[in-house]
């Protein structure tokens, strides 16, 4: 991670990304590496609004917004508590 802070039972992880966010999944392997740690618990990711392209900018943001929504649903389980998504 690009930061973590540890306290009491849990942590937080944060990850600043940006052209590869989307297009290596950056954004799933940063929020499986908190999941799968005994110790982090919340995740803040910092990551591109846009990101040009030759043709046309690809919209980063809610692409992971959209990307990480099902992951905090009931049935699919993760000890990822808190998700922050910051765009610059």
């Amino acid at each position: 991670p690009d930061y973590m802070k540890l306290y009491g039972r849990g942590g937080i992880m944060i990850e600043v990304e940006r052209g590869k966010t989307i297009n290596n999944n950056m954004d799933l392997l940063d929020f499986w590496k908190c999941h799968i740690s005994n110790k982090l618990n919340c995740l803040i990711l910092i990551i591109p609004n846009k990101v040009p392209r030759k043709k046309a900018s690809a919209l980063i943001y809610n692409s992971v917004v959209r990307r990480m929504k099902p992951l905090f649903d009931k049935k699919n389980y993760s000890n990822v508590m808190a998700l922050a998504i910051i765009d610059y």
